[in-house]
């Protein structure tokens, strides 16, 4: 028994060394080729030219800041704290409500509000970059500089319970709650489904944050227009702007798009629109910025009712003024320090 045992030990001998040899191969050459990868670490550059995950950021002076608010530079980076080459192809920030994200130009970022969800996400795509393992931080998105906008509005945007914008009275806050924010972020790798995540702490002047709380608009009784009432041919009116704001509560985040449309010499009509719909019309036909009146759906597929108004445009409705030209000098000690060009882009 034990010779007939031997004798198909030593038969099994070449089939096992046929396929296991090959397949040991095959394993050796996967580790040492396989794609690999370190996490990445998303940090900022503060005020001062720092580097890190707690950063306190100032306005720039001498950034026009396409009106409205100061601005605040965020120039991000990235680090390799591993042992493997990474490539990153785009870093998604999720914002507190009252914090926005532009572009240099002063261009928003498109926000998307997810029900439930207090915080914005914003994704900032950008051309893959490799990201060397202890190598000093590559500059993302390459040196195109992206800012945030402090949000402080008298008023906050909001759907009735048919789904139709209205404006609510911001609530009293103290503005150092909110100057200090967390930033949660996810880094994109290139070509994988591989995510980095962590959070950034920002510190900001609370006076950024500081807004003169408004005042109650008078009550008027709206009144159901008659079917034979001319509405407003919208498309015949020149469009002064648009803009998409994302004006909504801190605990309920909204986006509303808003357009500006010319009435007249001095006139004005807002078309507000949620879900592609035009839901509200507000209007200010002697151009002193005060809403004089407004017409909305009230369920029958149409604007079909009005009422009087009293109340002052919220700012986050109108387009934002062209950015002035910059200054031709600015103090060297009011520039908040570039960082070095350390982008290396893949081939």
């Amino acid at each position: 028994m034990r010779a007939v045992d031997r004798y198909h030990l030593r038969a099994l001998l070449p089939w096992l060394a046929g396929i296991g040899i090959p397949v040991l191969l095959i394993t050796l050459v996967w580790y040492w080729v396989r794609p690999r990868s370190s996490p990445l670490e998303l940090i900022a550059y503060d005020a001062a030219g720092r580097l890190g995950s707690q950063v306190a950021l100032r306005p720039l002076q001498g950034d026009p800041g396409n009106g409205g608010r100061p601005r605040l530079p965020l120039l991000l980076a990235l680090r390799n704290p591993g042992s493997w080459t990474a490539r990153a192809g785009a870093v998604v920030l999720y914002l507190p409500s009252w914090l926005h994200l532009e572009r240099d130009d002063g261009t928003p970022f498109d926000a998307e509000a997810e029900g439930g969800n207090p915080l914005l996400r914003y994704r900032v795509p950008f051309e893959p970059i490799r990201v060397e393992a202890d190598r000093f931080p590559v500059v993302v998105p390459g040196r195109e500089r992206i800012w945030l906008r402090p949000f402080a509005s008298p008023y906050h945007c909001a759907l009735d319970d048919e789904g139709r914008p209205i404006f609510v009275s911001a609530p009293s806050l103290n503005p150092a709650l909110l100057a200090d924010a967390t930033v949660f972020w996810v880094v994109e790798e290139a070509g994988s489904n591989r995510r980095s995540t962590g959070t950034l702490e920002l510190q900001m002047d609370s006076s950024l944050f500081e807004v003169e709380p408004a005042a109650t608009p008078p009550a008027y009784a709206a009144q159901r227009l008659p079917p034979d009432v001319p509405r407003p041919d919208l498309g015949r009116l020149p469009v002064e702007g648009r803009r998409t704001s994302s004006c909504g509560l801190m605990i309920e985040p909204l986006t509303l798009e808003s357009t500006v449309y010319r009435a007249g010499e001095s006139g004005r009509i807002i078309a507000l629109t949620v879900a592609d719909t035009v839901r509200r019309l507000l209007f200010d036909m002697d151009g002193d910025a005060i809403v004089e009146s407004e017409a909305w759906d009230a369920g029958t597929g149409r604007l079909d009712t009005m009422r009087r108004a009293r109340y002052a445009i919220p700012q986050f409705l109108l387009p934002p003024p062209p950015p002035p030209p910059p200054p031709d000098t600015v103090p060297a000690d009011t520039v908040q320090p570039a960082p070095p060009d350390t982008t290396a882009r893949s081939s």
